[in-house]
């Protein structure tokens, strides 16, 4: 019978077999190509005051920009 190598649970923690690879559709968006109106943005919070409501318009605005790329 072989002779197994006794290790320690921080070594069997270190074993590397799966390596991260990002979702394809955040390739496609990147920063710099987006380009959102400040004014726009000025009259999204004059007219929604309540933060949850501005945070849905304002995802809302972006996604059509980004789709729009």
């Amino acid at each position: 019978m072989e002779n197994i190598k006794k290790r320690t649970i921080d070594e069997i923690r270190q074993v590397k077999d799966t390596v991260y690879t990002p979702p394809l559709s955040y390739d496609g968006v990147k920063k710099e190509n987006v380009k959102i109106d400040p004014t726009h943005v000025e009259e999204l919070i004059k007219n929604f005051p309540n933060d949850y409501d501005l945070g849905h318009e304002l995802r809302t605005y972006y996604l059509k920009l980004c789709s729009n790329l």
